[in-house]
């Protein structure tokens, strides 16, 4: 008669997985993917702009009458758009020429520096805005928008961002008294958005002060 060999158990690590199923991983992997995960390098949180303009992208931009608008790019970074917007109850009709210049230096894809917007409406009413990074990392940025209505300012503001390794420093100069007169307002806000408490969550410091004119 043959010799029986009795055969153990097999392994969990030898037993075939259904196709499409991966393995559960051991204790010590799980734990070094927490370690690696913890002391892992935290990313730039970047300021509150960017973080609630997802928000505000859902948000509908509601208008009333007809709005015709026409884009054309006359060259890799020049582009001007024409609008036409009929009057309804709240704003007349009226015509807006728009130009967006995009510079060449290339911050991440997709992205580009310096960018320059201004929108001019057919009243004279005017938005602009420019924005740029610089430095030896391009850690620095500052941003400047300005508006006015008619023949009448209406606001600009500055605004020199810090971006660290795991914060943002942010400093805003609003209305500040170089144009206007001496019973204008003027706004300055200092503002640290930083992932150092928490790399799941960021913290925002805000310091927040206004100059009101004098009786």
């Amino acid at each position: 008669m043959g010799q029986l060999q009795a055969a153990g158990s097999p392994s969990p690590d030898t037993i075939p997985l259904p196709p499409g199923l991966a393995p559960f991983p051991s204790a010590s992997e799980s734990s070094n993917e927490t370690e690696k995960a913890n002391t892992s390098k935290l990313e730039n949180p970047g300021d509150l702009e960017t973080l609630t303009k997802r928000v505000k992208e859902l948000l509908p931009q509601p208008f009333d009458g007809c709005k015709l608008m026409l884009s054309k790019g006359l060259s890799q970074f020049f582009q001007t758009t024409h609008t036409i917007q009929l009057g309804g109850s709240v704003q007349p009709a009226q015509y807006q020429f728009g130009a967006t210049y995009v510079g060449s230096k290339e911050m991440k894809e997709r992205e580009y520096r310096p960018i320059l917007m201004g929108d001019m409406a057919s009243d004279g009413s005017l938005t602009a805005m420019f924005l740029h990074q610089f430095g030896s990392a391009n850690n620095w940025r500052l941003k400047c928008n300005a508006q006015s209505e008619k023949e009448k300012w209406m606001m600009y503001q500055s605004t020199l961002d810090y971006l660290g390794s795991d914060f943002t420093a942010s400093f805003t100069l609003g209305n500040p008294n170089l144009f206007q007169s001496k019973n204008s307002s003027s706004v300055s806000t200092v503002t640290v958005l930083s992932r150092h408490w928490s790399g799941r969550a960021s913290l925002p410091t805000v310091y927040h002060y206004t100059s009101q004119p004098r009786c």
